[in-house]
């Protein structure tokens, strides 16, 4: 269950993610793509500055979800969320660059020059691949940290104040 959440949050994230950016138009020169304009270099940066906020959003929002739901198996909903956001992101990444144009590079090759292509959603680094796991586990911390703590029936409530030595 936890990991077809994150799944399809990482799908939904790749779906919001190419609708938000705006690609930047770049023209052929001598077989190779040109970003003409600074707006299209900025346009490179919001692309991973959107994955790293839809990342984060959707991990805290589903590592909080999981926690509320994980009763008394911490340690398995931590495993869960830690392989589940990685595979998240992924996904995530995967379907944004799916859903783009193609790679304006590789179609410059076998253009005229002054032909206009549009840029291609991209990720700059690996570190934003990080923000989707970071936020889960946060996220799941929050109700394992501030909510009540379940008793256990099995847990003896005697303290020996003395300890294993008797005071003398």
């Amino acid at each position: 269950m936890i990991l077809a959440a994150f799944l399809a949050a990482g799908a939904l994230g790749g779906l919001i993610w190419n609708l938000v950016w705006s690609a930047p138009n770049g023209v052929v020169v001598s077989g190779q793509w040109v970003v003409t304009s600074e707006d299209g270099y900025r346009a490179f940066f919001n692309a991973t500055g959107w994955f790293v906020v839809l990342s984060a959003g959707f991990g805290l929002a589903l590592g909080v979800a999981t926690g509320l739901l994980a009763k008394e198996r911490e340690l398995v909903a931590l495993a869960g969320v830690v392989v589940a956001s990685v595979l998240a992101a992924l996904v995530m990444w995967r379907v944004g660059l799916a859903l783009s144009a193609p790679d304006p590079a590789v179609l410059a090759r076998g253009a005229a020059d002054q032909t206009v292509l549009e840029g291609r959603l991209s990720v700059g680094g690996w570190s934003p691949f990080l923000a989707f796991p970071t936020a889960s586990i946060f996220g799941l911390l929050i109700p394992f940290v501030t909510l009540p703590g379940r008793e256990n029936p099995s847990a003896s409530h005697d303290v020996d104040l003395d300890g294993p030595f008797p005071a003398t």
